[in-house]
């Protein structure tokens, strides 16, 4: 079901967890100046650092604005991206690298 003021913004994670909490108030904010919502889609690319703890913190913080996908194994940016489109529900999607 595509939200009607949701904008997806679809963000590949590699090695960057500590900078994420940074990235969701600034795209938030962007967002919510346009009056709409943010979904902020976080794509795990298998990476072996806390990224994926920083995901699921940020994700509890701000349920329903945050949802975070983990890859198995590192696939790369563009299998990443294409996993946070398909899990995109805005009406407008925006892929951010």
């Amino acid at each position: 079901m595509i939200a009607e003021n949701t904008v997806s913004v679809v963000v590949p994670v590699f090695r960057c967890g500590s900078s994420l909490d940074e990235l969701y108030e600034r795209c938030n904010a962007a967002i919510n100046a346009m009056n709409m919502q943010l979904q902020l889609i976080l794509v795990c690319d298998g990476d072996r650092d806390e990224s994926w703890s920083y995901v699921i913190e940020l994700a509890q913080r701000s349920p329903g604005g945050v949802k975070g996908i983990l890859l198995a194994r590192n696939r790369g940016q563009h299998v990443a991206t294409s996993a946070g489109i398909q899990a995109a529900s805005g009406k407008y999607t925006v892929v951010m690298d």
